[in-house]
């Protein structure tokens, strides 16, 4: 499910809504929001080509208290995907406007892939779909969508 307040930030992006999740690009990311109860989370289908770029992002992220600062209950960094999921308590869509104004930055500093970049072949995608897999949302070719 997805309540109003990541709908409307969602919509603030130009996400759409479908199947109790937004997804979309996200300031030039692929991004899934979704929510249960006492939390919410945000997944970005974005990784990092070199390796060098991808630890030197994992410092930067590790060297900022999350939690404290942005409510972050746990963020993990897999090889096609970033999960962040916050606890949701009051004001908690303000933390993650501001987690976004912080992360959102690191990741292109840093050069994780961008929305429109296939996760399965990693060339561009000019004409593509989107396709959700284990939560997260992907854009991807057609061709590559198939071998999922």
């Amino acid at each position: 499910m997805i309540g109003s307040g990541l709908k409307k930030l969602a919509a603030e992006n130009g996400m759409k809504v479908d199947k109790g999740v937004a997804y979309g690009s996200l300031q030039g990311y692929a991004a899934t929001m979704c929510e249960g109860s006492g939390w919410k989370q945000i997944a970005f289908a974005a990784s990092f080509a070199d390796p060098v770029q991808k630890t030197a992002f994992m410092d930067a992220v590790n060297a900022v208290d999350v939690q404290k600062t942005y409510r972050v209950r746990n963020l993990g960094i897999g090889p096609k995907s970033i999960q962040i999921v916050f606890n949701d308590t009051v004001g908690t869509i303000g933390k993650i406007k501001e987690f976004l104004g912080w992360f959102l930055p690191l990741l292109k500093q840093y050069q994780a892939s961008a929305w429109n970049i296939c996760p399965e072949c990693g060339c561009e995608v000019s004409e593509g779909k989107w396709m959700l897999i284990e939560g997260v949302a992907y854009y991807m070719h057609e061709s590559c969508a198939q071998k999922t």
